[in-house]
């Protein structure tokens, strides 16, 4: 047999375990149901075994992982624009322009104190953040122009 493509781990995902499902119709018409679990040795399955609860919770913890990582529990606050888990986390939210105390390290010369800030636009993706600043009078929309922070 000629050999047609070979996987490497690093490239592709490779099986280590396969879950078989078998069903049963009984002559009252009630459906038996039985699961296997089959681990993959190379490239054949080895014997299987029953599969437990505490086998199939931890396959659909691990499938689930990415979706329970995050949750809420409340109300979503007003000012959170955007919200997502899928791949990386990102939440987008803006804080309305007022006054603010603004602490500097001494070495600036800049004294702390209270600093008028415009309405800022903040965008958290996995753990970098970066700030924007809106006009006073804009009202955001999807087209508001961005401006540099005065953080930055």
């Amino acid at each position: 047999m000629e050999q047609i493509a070979v996987l490497n781990a690093k490239d592709h995902y490779l099986p280590k375990f396969a879950i078989v499902g078998y069903a049963k119709v009984d002559e009252y018409y009630r459906n038996d149901h039985y699961f296997s679990y089959h681990e993959v040795a190379g490239t054949k399955l080895t014997a299987g075994m029953p599969l437990t609860k505490d086998t199939a919770r931890n396959i659909f913890t691990c499938l689930e992982g990415d979706l329970i990582k995050f949750r809420f529990k409340g109300m979503l606050p007003k000012n959170l624009i955007h919200f997502d888990f899928k791949g990386s986390f990102q939440l987008i939210w803006y804080a309305h322009p007022k006054q603010r105390m603004l602490y500097f390290d001494t070495k600036t010369g800049i004294p702390s104190g209270k600093y008028p800030l415009p309405k800022l636009v903040f965008k958290l993706v996995g753990s970098s953040v970066k700030v924007f600043a809106l006009n006073r009078k804009d009202t955001l929309t999807d087209n508001s122009p961005l401006y540099h922070a005065p953080l930055l």
